[in-house]
């Protein structure tokens, strides 16, 4: 799921490791073949669906995924 907002490779990155107060160990590559310019979530079909709309910011979001990630080193199922 998305929030209508796109958001680049890098931007993820520096705001993870911002809000999260780590250093992830990454290196910059060339682009692969078939990689897509770019790719936007569209989440008018949930709404319709649904009546739900996204309201969670990327800080937020990456704060979870590295709550989760710290609390369920090895995944959700595999304890």
């Amino acid at each position: 799921m998305g929030t209508n907002k796109g958001y680049s490779v890098k931007e993820i990155v520096e705001t993870y490791e911002k809000v999260n107060g780590i250093k992830l160990n990454y290196r910059y590559g060339n682009r692969r073949k078939g990689d897509a310019a770019i790719a936007l979530p569209d989440c008018k079909k949930i709404f319709d669906h649904l009546g739900w709309i996204p309201n969670i910011e990327l800080e937020q979001m990456c704060k979870d995924s590295y709550n989760f990630i710290t609390k369920h080193p090895r995944g959700l199922f595999s304890e």
